[in-house]
């Protein structure tokens, strides 16, 4: 995403980077200017009980929604005081677990630019899958019983696995008068998808 907001400040766009820890500035990507979530020991990376080298199911990713929910109210607020005083008219945000910057965009209706590596969690399809889910990304040549474990028993499995962090960032959103978390997929005004096209099934 670097390399896109290097081509935005050289349009002449002012470009503002919301992370954790502090970004030191380099000759690569000049110009920008960052401000700081809080300390990298808030980060997946940091976090002991995450291990970032391994392969990353939905079980990881419940322990990465556990951490944005532990730092959301923080996260929220320090979005919307930068989206105000900086007069942010197009926010580009982390679709996987970055409900706060979404959040943000939406309740201050700016469009909102996601990205993520998961084509089926922007756009679901019934056909395909994600090896994330612990599945074949293609279910034409498999089994029925492979093929309704993954349509039916894995997505019942991953609500279940999701629900604790669900019900507590709805809580959490509740008590600052925020839109509870209701829709299966989030609001964006565009979605960019980090895969193999190629590999990855077409959709439509």
């Amino acid at each position: 995403m670097l390399d896109v907001v290097t081509i935005l400040i050289e349009r002449g766009h002012n470009v503002i980077l919301l992370t954790s820890g502090k970004y030191e500035p380099s000759s690569e990507y000049p110009g920008l200017k960052q401000i700081t979530l809080g300390s990298k020991s808030l980060t997946a990376k940091n976090n002991k009980r995450i291990n970032v080298h391994k392969d990353v199911d939905y079980r990881a990713i419940g322990q990465f929604m556990e951490l944005a929910t532990a730092t959301y109210n923080a996260t929220y607020e320090k979005f919307k005081n930068v989206a105000k005083e900086d007069n942010i008219d197009l926010f580009i945000c982390d679709a996987l677990v970055n409900q706060a910057c979404i959040d943000v965009a939406n309740n201050l209706n700016k469009p909102v630019v996601g990205f993520t590596s998961f084509m089926q969690l922007m756009e679901p399809k019934p056909y395909k899958s994600d090896p994330m889910y612990g599945c074949n990304i293609s279910l034409e040549n498999e089994s029925f019983f492979e093929r309704f474990r993954c349509t039916l028993i894995q997505p019942l499995q991953i609500a279940y696995a999701y629900g604790p962090s669900i019900r507590k960032l709805n809580d959490i959103k509740g008590q600052m008068n925020i839109n509870p978390v209701s829709e299966k997929e989030p609001k964006f005004s565009l979605s960019l998808v980090d895969t193999f096209f190629g590999f990855e099934l077409p959709q439509s």
